[in-house]
C-alpha cells in the first residue's frame, strides 16, 4: 500500500486560509471577485473604446501606464481603433501589467462590507414589485484597478469597483458606498432612465436621493454629488414619490 506524504499542520492551515481568501465570497445577494488578467484587459479595452463618452461627461479614467495603452488611445482619438487591436493589450496584462498582490488588501475590505450591502435587497425587491426596479438574484462586485471609480452592467448585475494598489478605493474609503450607488443605478436604468430619457445630472441626483431616503442607516455619511441636477428634487418630495416614481419622473420630464 502506498503511503501518503505527510505535510506539516501549519502548512496545511496556511494553504486552506489562502484558498478561502481568494474563493468567491458572498453575502446572500452580493459576491466579490478579483478581476483576472483577461477580465482587466477586456474592461480596459472597453474603457478606451468609450473614452470620448467619459471625457465629454467629465469622468476621469484611470488606465494602466503602458505603451500599448498609449497606442490604443491614439488610435481611438484618430478614429482608427479596431477590436482586434486589443489583442496586444491582453498580452501586456498577462506579461507586464497584472499583479494579483495589488488586489489583496482591498479584497478583504470588500468581503467585510458585503453583509451590510445585502441589507438593501428587500428595498430593491419592493420596488421591483411596484414598478419593475431591475433586480438580480446575485450582483457580482468585480475589483479593478482601472476606470472612473464605479461602473455597472444592468443586464448582468456586474459592478466594477475601482481600487488602488494601496488597498483604498477611488470614490470612497468605505466600499459599500460605491457598491450600493452602482446597484441603485442598475435598478433604475431600464424602468426609469431608458424609459424617460433622463439626462445624466438628473439621474445622478435621483440615485443620490434614493440612497439618502432609503439607506441612511447603512450609509450615514453618503455624499450628495455636486454634478446632480437639483431641479428634480421637488418631484421626489411627496410621500408617494418613490411608490409612484414613474409617474413623478414623467411629470418632471413634461415640465422640463
Amino acid at each position: 500500500m502506498k503511503h501518503l506524504k505527510r505535510f506539516p499542520l501549519a502548512a496545511v492551515i496556511i494553504t486552506i486560509m489562502l484558498i478561502l481568501e481568494w474563493t468567491d465570497t458572498s453575502a446572500e445577494h452580493f459576491t466579490a471577485i478579483v478581476s483576472s488578467p483577461e477580465q482587466e484587459a477586456e474592461y480596459v479595452c472597453d474603457l478606451i473604446q468609450n473614452y470620448e463618452y467619459f471625457r465629454v461627461r467629465g469622468y476621469g479614467l484611470d488606465l494602466p501606464a503602458h505603451p500599448v495603452v498609449d497606442e490604443l488611445l491614439e488610435k481611438e482619438q484618430a478614429g482608427t481603433l479596431q477590436a482586434s487591436d486589443c489583442a496586444a493589450l491582453h498580452q501586456a496584462f498577462e506579461e507586464d501589467i497584472y499583479d494579483e498582490r495589488d488586489y489583496r488588501r482591498a479584497y478583504r475590505k470588500v468581503k467585510r462590507s458585503l453583509q451590510d450591502v445585502d441589507q438593501v435587497y428587500p428595498v430593491f425587491q419592493e420596488y421591483n414589485e411596484l414598478w419593475r426596479f431591475t433586480l438580480h438574484d446575485t450582483y457580482e462586485v468585480r475589483l479593478t484597478l482601472y476606470g472612473p471609480g464605479g461602473m455597472f452592467d444592468s443586464e448582468s448585475g456586474t459592478i466594477w469597483l475601482m481600487i488602488t494598489d494601496a488597498d483604498s478605493f477611488k470614490m470612497h474609503d468605505d466600499p459599500k458606498y460605491v457598491i450600493i450607488h452602482e446597484a441603485t443605478h442598475i435598478g433604475l436604468d431600464k424602468p426609469i432612465v431608458a424609459r424617460y430619457g433622463l439626462a445624466q445630472p438628473a439621474l445622478e441626483r435621483l440615485v443620490d436621493q434614493f440612497i439618502v431616503h432609503h439607506f441612511s442607516e447603512i450609509l450615514p455619511e453618503y455624499p450628495m454629488q455636486e454634478l446632480g441636477d437639483r431641479s428634480i428634487d421637488p418631484y421626489l418630495a411627496d410621500r408617494y414619490s418613490w411608490i409612484l416614481l414613474p409617474k413623478h419622473i414623467k411629470a418632471y420630464m413634461a415640465d422640463e
